[in-house]
């Protein structure tokens, strides 16, 4: 290996030791400055005790395009906890059989646009400043979160929480907040103002039922998701079988059909999806993935039908190389040619070949070129093979 090549992987493999001691460092130092703010001491889990209840804090580092994270949880009360007296609870807050799954974050201008145009439903507390900045993200039946939700002081400091730009979730874990941050000194985390105000919020809840809770709502999310997968697997096969037709007439049929099929598709996903919570988020999620498998799906589909479909005989066309040249992608080399062209208005045709055969194949040198005219008209390169020289 050339010494410039050592030089080079050498100073990559640095680089990248680099940049994980500095993301341990600065997770070990958040750390440290957590376990300050809480009073626990360093190396030790991030629990505390408050009023009763525990508190259980989590630093979670920046990773890749996800910002670096910190959550506070606490367990709810359900009447299987013999720890926690809930006769008044209950008396002051009812009981609920089933703990819905909701997550309360701030209002959006996008949640805003999918509520005035029909899209999103929101459940409405009847608390006018809760409502107005507080969106209740939840598949959940209106009367739990209702009934969930019913203490003052509960919105009051979920409020303040989300204002802090934060947001809240609960789930079958518990009760926590989250927030995105970007750590300069303990005093910026405020984990004791936090843990305070989830104290208040768990302290609002009625009684669940042990044992019975809503899971987050996902199943749109994996079906969606292996639908990607197997759409995107099936239309890289037919993309790696062979090469599309000749000109543009299948790039503007395929994509220009594909985008008004999309178009079907994104309205058949507004009337099915529309009216939940989430409904913008999975309507936008599946259009943005559609735009792409659907117009691309559409392309080379045509083009394997026509020429699968294609009966017409091979014609050989005798041309020469007139350029040569090499690209790269991803660590690979890819070998082109262009050639002399029998197809009206063009000037050269491009052809990529193995590199075998590009080497051969210099300036000048005699190609034979077999095409067939296409099930749909679109003519398609068969096979091509270099002229034996005299």
């Amino acid at each position: 290996m050339p010494l410039f090549a050592l030089v080079f992987v050498g100073i990559v493999i640095l680089s990248c030791i680099g940049v994980i001691w500095l993301v341990r460092r600065s997770a070990k130092q958040t750390q440290h400055q957590l376990s300050h703010a809480l009073g626990v001491p360093d190396g030790r889990p991030l629990v505390v005790e408050r009023n009763g209840r525990t508190f259980t804090t989590k630093y979670t580092p920046a990773h890749r395009n996800t910002p670096a994270r910190i959550s506070v949880t606490t367990p709810v009360d359900d009447d299987a906890n013999s720890s926690i007296s809930h006769s008044d609870r209950a008396f002051g807050h009812g009981s609920v059989d089933l703990r819905p799954y909701l997550v309360l974050r701030g209002e959006t201008s996008f949640d805003r646009f999918g509520k005035r145009h029909g899209l999103t439903r929101e459940i409405d507390i009847g608390d006018k400043d809760f409502d107005a900045a507080v969106f209740i993200d939840s598949e959940s039946r209106e009367d739990i979160i209702r009934k969930t939700l019913a203490d003052r002081a509960l919105r009051q400091a979920a409020r303040e929480l989300i204002v802090d730009k934060q947001r809240v979730v609960l789930g079958p874990k518990g009760l926590s907040a989250e927030r995105s941050i970007t750590p300069k000194k303990p005093e910026d985390f405020e984990v004791e103002r936090t843990i305070e105000r989830l104290g208040t919020i768990a302290a609002g809840l009625p009684v669940f039922k042990a044992g019975r809770a809503d899971k987050p709502p996902w199943l749109f999310e994996v079906v969606l998701f292996v639908a990607l997968a197997v759409g995107a697997i099936g239309i890289g096969v037919l993309s790696a079988q062979f090469a599309g037709p000749l000109g543009n007439e299948a790039l503007i049929a395929g994509f220009g059909g594909g985008f008004l099929l999309w178009l079907l598709a994104s309205l058949g996903a507004v009337s099915l999806l529309r009216g939940h919570a989430n409904s913008l988020r999975r309507i936008s999620i599946f259009a943005g993935i559609a735009l792409v498998l659907i117009p691309w799906g559409t392309y080379e589909t045509l083009c394997w039908g026509n020429r699968m479909w294609d009966t017409s005989p091979g014609t050989g066309h005798a041309t020469k190389v007139v350029r040569t040249w090499t690209t790269q992608r991803k660590g690979r080399s890819y070998y082109h040619l262009e050639v002399t062209t029998w197809r009206p208005g063009e000037v050269v045709l491009p052809l990529g070949v193995s590199a075998t055969f590009a080497e051969k194949a210099t300036v000048g040198r005699g190609i034979i070129v077999t095409t067939h005219e296409g099930r749909f008209g679109w003519e398609w390169v068969e096979s091509f093979r270099l002229v034996r020289q005299q």
